[in-house]
């Protein structure tokens, strides 16, 4: 059952992703994923309950941090996966790979 809604999860995710930028007056994926952290519907609130893990994309890393120490009671819900890597003033890192 877990694996099924971790797919399930990661089928949206990629979903919203893919349409996000349809529509002007659509939120980002990051909005989207951080209103589901901040401001969870009871649905989702029941989901976590029975089991559902979500996993977050594409986040900054000091964002992570955040979220981590202020829902700390829900974490066990939570994946985060491309984590982005950021300076001591949260501000994202960008790596040169060395490719021109």
């Amino acid at each position: 059952m877990k694996t099924r809604a971790i797919c399930i999860t990661i089928g949206l995710c990629l979903a919203w992703n893919s349409t996000a930028n349809a529509g002007k007056n659509r939120p980002t994926l990051e909005q989207w994923q951080l209103d589901l952290i901040y401001n969870p519907g009871e649905s989702m609130l029941e989901r976590e309950a029975a089991g559902l893990v979500f996993i977050y994309d594409g986040l900054l890393e000091s964002t992570v941090e955040q979220i981590l120490d202020e829902k700390f009671d829900r974490i066990e819900h939570m994946v985060f996966t491309r984590v982005k890597k950021t300076d001591p003033t949260g501000d994202e890192l960008v790596f040169d790979d060395g490719c021109d």
